[in-house]
């Protein structure tokens, strides 16, 4: 491939982690680019470091982003000082002066195991990428395991990849830069300690051991409940940016299932919800729909779409005479279209928008004469609580492309859909997870300041967390009718 732009990658062959193989294997992947290997020796995790994750393999088990792996597990790549590079992806110390270098920075610093003290202070570290000295803001992954530092690690190295590769692709290839938002900073954590690794472990023991006792004794579950209210003009949560948590009446349940992420549609003068049911006898989610009346009472739910999969988050719209319903899929890798035959009880699949991706509570905006699609996307050992992904089309039907800088946005605080979009004041809004204490811990309410081909921008203007419970993460109105979800 006499045309092809060579990519070095400079690492430490000697003390090789599971991630630097599957970044090899990333940018090995990017067309029209050939790969070599600069080694480059580097000191080893601190002892306590080692031995934390020695121990969580023994307590825990599984394969993790930062396993030692050994030097044939790289791709095959000629190793050499790689002069002629187009670009130097960086995972070692580098030299002052050194020019053409891409490299992550945790917390701004530049040893990765600054992620791993980061995790021990009960925290993810904020991601950077240096491009050529020029410090570009990553984001705020999120961490779904916070007391198994392994886990956590996946979740951030997978980032990491995601980031170095789009680095990569914008040096060879050009296109739109979008700006990142910047995230607030923080002092690089101090190397971890053997004493600070050991209260670590203990205290996830511990944590585990209350958890169990509690699960076998009946007590501390807490489940998803879904709330309505009826509300006048201008007095709803989008409209006055005012949240009460006990302005809502709360879906009875018994006991047996939870109910959540509903979505209010009026139809021919009457309201109606449809909510993600999960029945723990079954462990898979199916779409549910009851109607609240005048008086604001609400029906029985009844189950109005099962598939083989898990379904929630049932996004419903109307367009071109027709009732539409896009509800998440995301273990089955797609995004599914259905199409209302009767209301509100019948609906036939009609389309695959997205096929092959791992994509969570895919929301639709309509701009004119363009669709936009929101969505939480997982590359693998990612989380999807995270990141933001962004995909167009010039008709419901597609086809649909991603947005040359997607995912638009990594940040645990404000990028996961939370209910559809809507518009206050001239204003675009967009309601998303605040999963930064945890999975839909708090709702973000985010402006949108720009949105086209080239970039995607907003600014979280409220943040909301309830006090009674321990999580809120749906926000949605129809003709008067507000639903939110709560968790506790």
């Amino acid at each position: 491939m006499s045309d092809a732009k060579t990519i070095c990658l400079r690492l430490d062959p000697s003390r090789l982690l599971r991630w630097h193989v599957w970044l090899a294997q990333e940018l090995r992947a990017i067309e029209g680019v050939e790969l070599c290997i600069q080694p480059r020796k580097t000191p080893p995790w601190p002892p306590a470091a080692r031995a934390l994750l020695a121990l969580e393999k023994t307590l825990y088990g599984g394969s993790h982003a930062c396993d030692a792996m050994p030097p044939g597990a790289l791709p095959p790549a000629p190793r050499h000082d790689c002069g002629d590079c187009h670009a130097i992806v960086s995972l070692v110390e580098t030299d002052e002066g050194d020019e053409g270098v891409i490299a992550p920075l945790y917390d701004r610093a530049t040893w990765e195991y600054a992620a791993l003290a980061a995790i021990l202070e009960g925290r993810a570290p904020m991601l950077d990428i240096s491009v050529e000295g020029r410090v570009i803001p990553a984001g705020l992954p999120a961490v779904e395991n916070p007391d198994v530092a392994a886990r956590a690690l996946d979740n951030i190295m997978a980032r990491v990849i995601e980031a170095l590769v789009l680095a990569v692709r914008r040096k060879l290839h050009g296109g739109p830069s979008c700006p990142r938002p910047p995230m607030p900073e923080h002092e690089p954590a101090r190397a971890p300690s053997a004493a600070r690794a050991a209260r670590f472990v203990f205290s996830a023991l511990a944590a585990r051991a209350t958890a169990r006792i509690a699960r076998l004794a009946g007590t501390g579950a807490k489940t998803w409940m879904t709330g309505w209210r009826l509300t006048r003009p201008g007095q709803g949560l989008r409209e006055t940016f005012h949240f009460d948590e006990n302005a809502y009446a709360i879906l009875p349940d018994d006991g047996k299932r939870f109910f959540a992420d509903p979505f209010a549609f009026v139809h021919e003068g009457r309201r109606f919800v449809f909510v993600e049911e999960y029945p723990f006898a079954t462990g898979k989610g199916v779409i549910s729909v009851f109607e609240v009346d005048e008086s604001g009472r609400a029906s029985a739910p009844r189950v109005v779409l099962e598939e083989d999969v898990h379904l929630s988050y049932p996004h419903i719209f109307a367009h071109g005479g027709d009732i539409w319903m896009i509800p998440e899929s995301e273990a089955a890798s797609r995004v599914a279209l259905y199409r209302c035959v009767e209301f509100p009880h019948h609906w036939e699949r009609a389309q695959i928008l997205l096929d092959d991706v791992s994509a969570s509570d895919a929301t639709l905006w309509r701009d004119g004469g363009n669709w936009w699609m929101f969505a939480a996307l997982r590359p693998p050992f990612a989380s999807s609580w995270d990141s933001l992904g962004l995909f167009s089309a010039g008709d419901l039907s597609g086809p649909w492309r991603p947005h040359p800088s997607s995912p638009v946005l990594l940040d645990a605080r404000a990028a996961r859909p939370a209910g559809a979009l809507f518009e206050r004041d001239g204003a675009l809004y967009r309601p998303a997870q605040d999963c930064a204490g945890g999975y839909g811990a708090g709702l973000s309410l985010c402006r949108v300041e720009r949105l086209d081909e080239a970039c995607f921008l907003q600014e979280t203007v409220r943040n909301f967390r309830p006090r009674l419970r321990a999580g809120f993460h749906t926000l949605n109105a129809a003709g008067g009718l507000e639903v939110v979800d709560f968790f506790g």
